[in-house]
């Protein structure tokens, strides 16, 4: 009889990472650093995990912009061909940007799946809403 390692390893509970709050905190709050992101899901894979989601608006695909600034955007990219990154939502309407609000997206896949939230966020507007994201917070 053959018993694989992997019977004896524990599950290592979902990522969920909130990329702009970890973008913003890399780059000291002045730039969306996507580096950022991939130092903080390169930091989860090499601890063996391997459901990691980022979300990210999509707006941030868009060229950069003297008053949003960002680097090395292609790491979105990169992230979302591996199917690491999903994009948030986000529209123009009559010359405004409509975003959905991301950090629920955050919360909600953390609390269905049992995930750990990565941010430095407390959502305090969120865990109002909802007992399953107090839960995850």
């Amino acid at each position: 009889v053959f018993i694989s390692d992997d019977v004896f390893k524990p599950r290592l509970r979902p990522i969920v990472i909130d990329g702009s709050n970890v973008a913003m905190s890399h780059g000291n709050k002045e730039i969306f650093s996507c580096r950022g992101i991939k130092i903080c899901v390169d930091w989860f894979r090499a601890r063996g995990h391997q459901e990691i989601t980022v979300f990210v608006p999509k707006w941030r695909k868009e060229a950069p912009r003297l008053d949003n600034a960002i680097t090395e955007q292609e790491i979105l990219n990169e992230l979302e061909h591996e199917r690491l990154l999903v994009f948030t939502p986000s529209r123009l309407v009559g010359g405004k940007r409509l975003v959905c609000y991301d950090d629920r997206y955050v919360l909600r896949l953390a609390a269905d799946n049992d995930g750990i939230v990565v941010s430095n966020d407390n959502y305090r507007d969120l865990v109002q809403e909802s007992p399953e994201f107090r839960k995850v917070v």
